[in-house]
């Protein structure tokens, strides 16, 4: 249902570039590509401004499959002095302020809140496994006597039906909204339902009225080969990460497989390769989309058809990489590695030549953490993960590979954000860090 604040979310998407070009981190990854990527320059001196604590994360699929580990820790997004998040552990969307950490509100979902909410200008998108899709104000609205809440716009249910199930020990609905949001040119995308069986239906939005654009809800129940050689079954796409947009494509992790690909403009079926050699030893619940190809599970491949590209210098991951045009960035083996993709021949299976792509490295540097997350802001690069004493996080200047910052963090840092001249992690202890050049107050 359409509330009465259409004309505010109008205004408030009419703003949602100029602030994204001001510095923010709206998105998980920073962008629609979850490129991994800001220009926005980071203090070339560091200090910790504040630490949050939060209730440990409850991860859907805990030391089961790494491919499957897009819960372990709380992925933050930052706009306009606000910072956000959801919750596995309580199912709640929280919003602190940037500058101190403070609480500025906090919003009650009906399920555990798995994957971090997307910012349009003055609007929050978040889903849940309670199966819906929030749109939320960013500020609070101003009810005396009660705790501060944000507005809530509108609110949209991914699956069929309210049925509820028990799943991954909590009550969840039939159709978990486990596909997270992503936002384009006033749509937002999302996905529900993890069993095929049931039905798996992936949606495109109007961010402004909540109507539905398009919905796919065929990809989940088709016959296909499955990952055994010779095996056909009943199968179908079970959306499990961060969605992720290019010019025409929408790209849906699937978990342990291989993303699935459909249409950004109607959502028809692309393509999904589960039981083709494509799908040998790679997929995962993150993805890194660049320019006519993508990264998933320390493997590239082609946008247009999803076919395997050649060899890579080492196994490039989409959480431990960031894409800009010009370069990759990417840790492996202790290092920080800078490339760049070329041209390159080879031959298919038969012996033919064929044309394809090749990510040629330039050079590379150690790092004193890494592992866990990296991102880069402006001419540095961020690095996350274990060290010689635990677990921390270091900024490195790209050009020369010096060490500019380098502290300890409480857990791992799985996620890294960087806004409005400050660096955020989170770590599976469900603690966010916040690196700035200022002193702010700390939190008692």
């Amino acid at each position: 249902m359409v509330s009465r604040h259409y004309r505010a979310i109008r205004l408030c998407l009419a703003w949602a570039l100029p602030l994204a070009a001001l510095g923010s981190w709206p998105t998980y990854r920073g962008d629609s590509a979850r490129s991994g990527y800001t220009a926005g320059e980071l203090p070339k001196e560091l200090s910790q401004d504040w630490v949050y604590r939060a209730p440990r994360p409850c991860p859907a699929w805990p030391s089961v499959d790494s491919r499957a580990g897009f819960d372990r820790a709380y992925h933050t997004v930052i706009s306009d002095g606000l910072l956000f998040f959801g919750s596995s552990a309580t199912g709640i969307v929280y919003a602190l302020d940037a500058g101190t950490g403070r609480d500025a509100w906090s919003f009650v979902t009906g399920g555990p809140v798995r994957l971090a909410p997307a910012v349009a200008g003055n609007c929050v998108y978040v889903v849940s496994d309670d199966g819906f899709l929030y749109c939320l104000s960013t500020k609070a609205q101003e009810d005396p006597g009660h705790a501060p809440q944000p507005a809530r716009h509108w609110s949209l249910r991914g699956g069929p039906a309210d049925s509820l199930v028990l799943g991954n020990d909590r009550l969840i609905s039939r159709w978990p909204a486990r596909g997270g949001p992503v936002v384009h040119d006033n749509i937002v995308y999302f996905a529900a339902g993890i069993w095929p069986s049931e039905g798996v239906f992936i949606h495109a939005v109007d961010a402004l009225t909540g109507r539905k654009q398009w919905c796919n809800s065929e990809s989940g129940s088709r016959y296909m080969a499955q990952p055994h050689p010779g095996a056909y079954a009943a199968s179908g796409v079970s959306a499990r990460g961060y969605l992720a947009l290019d010019g025409k494509r929408l790209f849906v992790p699937t978990g342990r497989s291989v993303p699935a690909v459909f249409g950004r403009a109607t959502g028809d079926f692309k393509y999904f390769h589960l039981g083709e050699r494509v799908n040998v030893k790679t997929g995962g619940s993150h993805v890194l989309v660049g320019d006519g190809c993508f990264l998933n599970g320390g493997a590239a491949f082609d946008s247009e058809t999803g076919q395997r590209l050649g060899a890579l210098p080492k196994s490039v991951f989409p959480e431990l990489a960031a894409w800009t045009p010009e370069q990759m960035v990417w840790w492996a083996g202790g290092r920080i590695h800078v490339g760049r993709w070329e041209a390159s021949e080879g031959n298919d299976r038969k012996g033919e030549p064929v044309h394809t792509r090749a990510l040629t490295e330039a050079t590379s540097f150690p790092t004193p953490y890494g592992g866990s997350a990296l991102i880069r802001a402006g001419g540095a690069v961020v690095s996350a993960g274990h060290g010689p004493g635990g677990h921390g996080v270091a900024v490195l200047e790209l050009a020369t590979g010096d060490v500019r910052f380098s502290g300890p963090t409480d857990g791992e840092a799985l996620s890294l954000s960087v806004a409005e001249g400050k660096l955020f992690t989170s770590t599976d202890m469900g603690i966010i860090h916040c690196f700035g050049g200022g002193d702010a107050a700390p939190l008692p």
